[in-house]
């Protein structure tokens, strides 16, 4: 299975998951994803029409990668840097699956995945 990612906020491509610099770095953990984005956007070479959309925090990143192999795009959202509209990214992406991916301190505490949704 191919894929690329698309770090949509900042407009950068890339065909891996993986940031191996960041193993040089302090806080190797961004070694997925290179750390926390607003909107990520996997495209793989599969066809079967599953378009999944993660709410996340961190602890999505390194999990993420157990799951591009059964999705035709993967669009990750951290409600923490995330301040557009929802709806239009579930409409333009065609989302048809959902999945809230959080740390139990993060999905109790922070209340920017409830203003996303509430906005």
């Amino acid at each position: 299975m191919k894929y690329y990612v698309n770090y949509v906020i900042e407009n950068k491509k890339t065909t891996s998951l993986y940031e191996t610099k960041q193993l040089e770095t302090k806080d190797q953990y961004t070694l997925f994803e290179g750390g926390n984005h607003p909107v990520v956007e996997i495209n793989t070479t599969n066809n079967n029409h599953k378009n999944l959309l993660i709410f996340k925090d961190s602890y999505a990143n390194s999990f993420v990668p157990f799951l591009y192999p059964y999705y035709q795009k993967i669009i990750m959202v951290d409600p923490r840097y995330y301040n557009d509209d929802i709806n239009k990214l579930i409409e333009n992406y065609d989302i048809n699956q959902y999945l809230f991916l959080y740390s139990a301190n993060t999905m109790m505490k922070d209340t920017s995945l409830s203003d996303l949704l509430n906005s």
